[in-house]
């Protein structure tokens, strides 16, 4: 008989861990054999656009660990720093949509900016000398970096997408431990990719699979938390929670909260098992059943070599 089938392709992009590669495909009637080798080649086509995604992310993280290792940033003096950096990011070419210095106190000093007051430290308002300054130590990149790296390692961390504390944009951020000559740990030296830059390459691998499978096809990216980093519906993407006059809602400390979706706490409690199995980085197939069309999905998981700590 002949197959009729609804693609939705999922790559989960894992912070400090390896890629793992999934796409659900609803088969209807077709028989096992055409099932078996639209999964073979459902399964390369997300091969191919996680070894792109691995290859683009290694860069950076060979970047970042190269910045962390040079003399000038090892001084953790903004006013030799911030000349180096500045430089840097304008050599990327809009790689980068900032490069930042932080210190062991989570403050830290940004290309786009700071405050005078404070020697270039970022503030609430980087026009008040009485402001208050701005503090990364919620973020889990610095946490990685810098605050629980007990061992003094050279950590190099790839995040989850975030919002900007001080550009408001959308970013990935990949940050690198410093060290001292005798393996102190310094601080960190991070640069934050606007998602824009990361977007195109993910709207390439999904122009390919359109290709292949048809305009049924839908692709999104996952995080290592289980966050949905791309996703057809933005909804699930992260954004700012506003109230009901439609301004953002600022936490404790005044900063913009944020909401995120993840493929665990998804109402679909086969896809939200299946969701914890892939942050727990098992592979193989399964299964789950649509509620909306009430057709059988199955979800292809493929452990993908990625970018390391």
């Amino acid at each position: 008989m002949r197959l009729r089938m609804k693609i939705t392709a999922m790559m989960l992009l894992v912070a400090l861990l390896p890629l793992i590669v999934t796409m659900t495909i609803a088969l209807l009637h077709g028989s096992a054999q055409v099932n078996t080798l639209t999964i073979a080649a459902a399964e390369g086509q997300l091969s191919t656009g996680a070894e792109a995604l691995s290859a683009y992310f290694a860069e950076r993280q060979a970047e970042l660990a190269v910045y962390a290792n040079t003399p000038v940033v090892r001084t953790m003096d903004w006013r030799r720093v911030g000349p180096f950096l500045r430089a840097e990011l304008e050599r990327s070419a809009g790689i980068y949509e900032k490069l930042f210095l932080a210190d062991t106190e989570a403050h830290y000093y940004v290309t786009a900016g700071g405050n005078p007051t404070y020697g270039g430290l970022v503030s609430f308002d980087n026009d008040d000398p009485q402001a208050r300054l701005k503090s990364l130590h919620q973020r889990p990149y610095w946490q990685t970096a810098v605050g629980q790296n007990h061992r003094a390692e050279p950590v190099v961390y790839v995040s989850a997408p975030m919002i900007s504390y001080s550009t408001g944009v959308k970013q990935v951020v990949v940050a690198a431990t410093v060290l001292s000559p005798d393996g102190e740990v310094l601080g960190m030296v991070a640069g934050g990719i606007e998602w824009s830059e990361i977007e195109a390459r993910v709207h390439a691998i999904n122009n390919r699979i359109l290709h292949a499978f048809g305009r049924d096809a839908r692709l999104c990216v996952i995080a290592a938390d289980g966050t949905y980093v791309y996703h057809w519906d933005p909804d699930k993407l992260v954004n700012f929670l506003r109230d009901v006059t439609g301004q953002p809602v600022l936490n404790e400390i005044g900063e913009k909260v944020v909401i995120k979706t993840r493929v665990t706490e998804e109402p679909n409690e086969g896809l939200a098992r299946i969701g914890t199995a892939m942050v727990s980085r098992e592979s193989g197939a399964d299964f789950f059943t649509d509620t909306v069309s009430g057709e059988e999905m199955a979800i292809i998981l493929r452990e993908q070599d990625g970018p390391q700590s």
